[in-house]
């Protein structure tokens, strides 16, 4: 349910029907289409791991973009990850990218039944040209992101 809501979000973006311009603009414009649309739970924006219970010890990151949880178990249900990247960093922001799947991945290690990277990309250097170095390959082709990257 909440792929199929996030790519609805995405649907809303190419339409035009919501308008992103920043990162700021992306995580509020989607934790208020998730919020409409999941009366039951509770979205919060730059929640610390440890409101959670998770100790930020050896943690990639120490807070979650939009966390979803349960409003009467308070269970954790899911964990987001933004990026948008504007400022022409592209290898850098690649690797963003990746510190932000590693992070996703010990929240689920951690309660989080699921979690999330939604990553907007316009300048075209992010999945288009040659491949300079390693990182580009798995924004470039379809090489699996996995392990450790240099």
């Amino acid at each position: 349910m909440l792929k199929q809501l996030i790519l609805d979000f995405i649907e809303s973006l190419k339409t035009a029907e919501i308008e992103v311009y920043n990162e700021f603009s992306l995580q509020h414009e989607l934790g208020i289409f998730l919020r409409d649309r999941l009366p039951e739970k509770k979205v919060e924006f730059e929640r610390n791991v440890s409101h959670f219970g998770i100790s930020k010890e050896g943690l990639h990151k120490k807070e979650i973009d939009l966390s979803i949880s349960d409003r009467n178990s308070k269970k954790q249900v899911c964990a987001i990850e933004l990026k948008y990247p504007r400022n022409g960093r592209v290898p850098e922001s690649m690797f963003d990218i990746c510190k932000d799947i590693a992070f996703v991945e010990q929240l689920n290690q951690n309660g989080f039944s699921t979690g999330f990277v939604l990553a907007l990309c316009e300048d075209s250097k992010f999945f288009s040209g040659k491949i300079a170095s390693p990182i580009y390959e798995y924004f470039r082709s379809n090489k699996p992101l996995k392990g450790e990257v240099q």
